[in-house]
């Protein structure tokens, strides 16, 4: 236990150092509607500041709807253009998709414990059926930054495939 809660410090720790922006804080496909050709937004009581990447990880490490990594590729470097053109301060393309990364798989490992909570404590288990695609996407962040191979060894033995 201690050996994670120093890998999750870490990480937030370093999340925490991204430049903010105003964020949804629950950005994916579920809570995104077209009406009348518009764009509409639901579920954003908890929208505050966050990570510049907050918003762009949950969208595209969705729980429930898969993209495929060159189509993420696609829609975050024409985030991180547009948000330069809007004057909003961006890392460098390497570090801002270190943190697009290290977000996603921030909120990616939260969404698997809220789900697991919901189904074991409220006895709701209309979740679990994201998890593997969850823990797919956790997987994927772990074989791309191979600095966080010591966090991967640590979760193992309680996320089942990674």
């Amino acid at each position: 236990r201690t050996e994670l809660e120093e890998h999750f410090q870490q990480l937030c720790t370093e999340i925490a150092e991204y430049p903010k922006v105003f964020t949804h804080r629950d950005y994916h496909a579920r809570n995104l509607m077209v009406h009348a050709d518009r764009l509409a937004l639901l579920d954003f009581q908890d929208a505050r500041l966050g990570p510049i990447t907050y918003d762009l990880a949950s969208l595209l490490r969705d729980s429930y709807v898969c993209l495929a990594a060159e189509e993420q590729e696609a829609l975050i470097g024409r985030y991180r253009e547009l948000a330069q053109r809007a004057g909003l301060a961006c890392p460098d393309p390497d570090e801002f998709q270190r943190a697009f990364l290290r977000t996603g798989l921030q909120r990616n490992l939260k969404a698997i414990g809220t789900f697991a909570y919901q189904a074991a404590v409220k006895g709701v288990d209309r979740y679990l059926s994201s998890i593997p695609n969850t823990v797919d996407s956790v997987r994927s962040v772990f074989e791309k930054d191979t600095e966080l191979a010591p966090f991967k060894q640590a979760l193992q033995p309680y996320v089942e495939g990674l």
